[in-house]
């Protein structure tokens, strides 16, 4: 009896293994963002809000090196609060702007990688870049997991 509970066991967790055997793909996730058709709007957006934020930030910059370790007079405390004021304000009003673009755009991502992995077989897709810097993946054969060129061509 004990004999044959074991063959049960071992026959159950090696049909468990072969079953069990998980095909995972990678991604270029910066390649797919280059590549997104909404990359250029939100690349000129960025560089809209960071035009519009630089000055400022210079300002707000050169006001501390000013003040330095002194003690700043009520002009200058009211110019500094002005300033990150008129900072915060032009920063919220291009994040509002941005946040839909960029959500927008990682769904629309990540239903391409979706349907990529499904028609291809995959069960895990992970980020290549993660995957090599964090030391989770030392090797993957690359021509065989990289799903990148498909998630390109799926988004457009």
């Amino acid at each position: 009896m004990k004999k044959s509970l074991l063959t049960l066991t071992l026959l159950l967790a090696g049909s468990g293994l072969a079953a069990s055997a998980t095909k995972i793909g990678f991604i270029d996730v910066e390649k797919i963002k280059a590549q997104h058709p909404s990359n250029k709007t939100i690349t000129q957006l960025e560089k809209e809000a960071s035009s519009a934020l630089d000055p400022i930030r210079k300002k707000i910059t050169d006001l501390q090196k000013t003040v330095g370790s002194s003690k700043p007079t009520a002009a200058q405390e009211k110019q500094y609060k002005d300033l990150q004021t008129q900072y915060n304000n032009t920063f919220e009003k291009y994040q509002k702007q941005l946040k839909p673009k960029l959500d927008a755009m990682a769904k629309s991502i990540d239903t391409a990688v979706q349907k990529v992995a499904k028609a291809q077989g995959f069960q895990i897709v992970m980020s290549k870049n993660v995957a090599a810097s964090s030391g989770l993946v030392v090797y993957a054969e690359e021509k065989s997991t990289d799903l990148t060129a498909a998630v390109i061509k799926a988004l457009k």
